[in-house]
């Protein structure tokens, strides 16, 4: 999962202060607030009191529960308008890649809710709580994490503030890329293979080897062979997959927050084999191969000049292949020409516009 720092609230996108309505929605807004153009915060709280089951706002004159319920929903539409907005500014900040699996995002971008709008309203439009996010990530994601989760974190008795939920949610569980620049480190990508059944793990500098290819791969049962050196003069030549798994040089809630990620968003699940939805899992094996071949390339080269000027040809191949955090894995296996770690040379030339931007390299060796 690539760090990134989203920037200021401003970045391009800024909700309206208040939302006008008209004709029979500007009736009810009236009788509510006694205007047809209420403050966005005041509508979001209706909306999160229909939501939690609270008492909606006192009206005069009296507003039935139908006529709460029925602003409630015209509020929803007009939020599903707004928030669209920030896809323009998140791709700009971004990259066109998904925040969670990483996977390029060619076609539609979806503005993510890290807090589900359906359960937290209140953060509905807030552009600290989007992210970027695919099809499949969102769908399985869902509305996520829901209230009833978060109430049981925060002890399961009493009454909580929304940032209390927020708190919970942002930096209590799960590694959010956005906010936890050890991101890269805490979600680690791994080769493993089928060794009889049991899917074992590679030893990166194994599985970096510039000589691994792959064989053939089937996207109805989302298989991928591939020949690779595992230590051994003799290449093996398995059913292989690259794992998400936390790094378990971390804490133990460390540890935590990165297996609650992997889970919220499914980035293991090979997805239904009935359909070709769900290709996150094999498109990131055939991208860590990609990543070796293209480093097979330039392997040899032993002129720092010579790097450099066919360098350009690797954030092309990275740019159109995504999945940053495997360019890094493998590419911290090796050095320069003048002695750098490659992995650090990558994370610093890619880190712009069209490519992977504002990404927090801090970690990166």
């Amino acid at each position: 999962m690539r760090p990134v720092n989203k920037g200021p609230s401003n970045a391009g996108y800024t909700p309206p202060t208040n939302l006008t309505f008209t004709g029979a929605n500007g009736t009810i807004m009236q009788k509510i607030y006694n205007t047809t153009s209420p403050l966005l915060t005041d509508c979001l709280n209706l909306w999160l009191a229909g939501v939690t089951g609270g008492t909606y706002p006192i009206a005069h004159p009296p507003v039935t529960v139908a006529e709460m319920n029925t602003a409630a929903s015209a509020i929803q539409s007009r939020v599903n308008d707004i928030y669209k907005q920030a896809s323009v500014p998140l791709t700009s900040t971004l990259g066109d890649f998904c925040s969670y699996c990483e996977i390029p995002l060619p076609g539609l971008v979806e503005v993510e809710h890290v807090l589900p709008k359906s359960m937290y309203p209140t953060f509905s439009c807030d552009w600290s709580n989007f992210l970027m996010s695919c099809g499949p990530c969102n769908t399985k994601k869902g509305n996520d994490p829901n209230r009833a989760t978060v109430y049981g974190w925060l002890g399961g008795s009493g009454t909580f503030p929304e940032s209390a939920y927020l708190n919970q949610i942002r930096l209590l569980h799960y590694v959010w890329p956005d906010n936890n620049a050890q991101a890269y480190r805490l979600l680690l990508n791994i080769l493993t293979y089928n060794n009889s059944g049991t899917w074992t793990p590679v030893l990166t500098k194994n599985a970096a080897d510039p000589r691994n290819e792959v064989v053939s791969f089937n996207i109805a049962t989302r298989t991928v062979v591939g020949l690779f050196y595992n230590g051994t003069s003799t290449p093996v030549t398995a059913d292989v997959k690259v794992a998400i798994g936390p790094n378990t040089s971390f804490s133990a809630p460390e540890q935590a927050k990165a297996t609650q990620m992997i889970n919220l968003c499914g980035l293991n699940d090979a997805g239904s084999l009935d359909s070709t939805y769900d290709r996150r899992v094999v498109n990131r094996t055939l991208t860590w191969f990609k990543v070796c071949t293209a480093w097979k390339f330039i392997d040899t080269i032993n002129d720092q000049a010579q790097f450099a000027l066919v360098w350009p040809l690797i954030e092309s191949q990275a740019r159109a292949a995504g999945f940053y955090s495997l360019w890094v894995t493998i590419l911290n296996e090796y050095k320069t020409p003048n002695g750098t770690n490659v992995g650090a040379y990558f994370a610093t030339t890619v880190n712009k516009d069209l490519y992977f931007p504002n990404t927090v390299t801090t970690y990166i060796p």
